[in-house]
């Protein structure tokens, strides 16, 4: 098994017209690639789904030696517009992040929000208030069955 301090964090910052892919461990960016957007209502549920494998398939290939495995993937999803949806597509991710990365300990989903609430795979205690965001604030936890709506 790993050490704590060889596993990395994983981000997803999908949506829009690309997708952008970053391993950090120890808290430096050590990968960090952009794609093919995995919007889904850009380019089908389909297309956005091998896109998302695509991306992480590139980004573990480009990790350095010293990252061993992922402790915690965080996939801010923009086009995920409700709780419902966001559980439907962590559904069909989460197979795939670990046909590519193994055995990860925490991931979670969110919509376009993520970036503001996370700061290198951690939540950032710097945000006090969330307001004006349209479809609303969604995440989970599909692993351990935790939600943020």
């Amino acid at each position: 098994m790993s050490k704590a301090c060889d596993l990395a964090r994983l981000l997803v910052d999908g949506g829009g017209s690309t997708t952008r892919v970053a391993l950090w461990l120890d808290g430096c960016l050590k990968v960090a690639i952009e794609g093919p957007t995995c919007n889904v209502v850009s380019v089908g549920h389909t297309r956005a789904l091998i896109h998302f494998q695509q991306l992480l398939r590139q980004v573990w290939a480009q990790r350095p030696h010293d990252i061993q495995g992922v402790g915690s993937v965080w996939c801010c999803l923009s086009t995920v517009s409700s709780s419902a949806a966001i559980d439907a597509l962590a559904a069909d991710l989460v197979p795939l992040l670990k046909a590519e990365l193994g055995d990860f300990h925490e991931v979670w989903f969110a919509n376009d929000l993520a970036p503001l609430l996370v700061f290198d795979g951690r939540y950032a205690q710097r945000v006090v208030a969330v307001s004006g965001t349209g479809t609303g604030y969604c995440s989970t936890n599909p692993i351990t069955r935790q939600c943020a709506h």
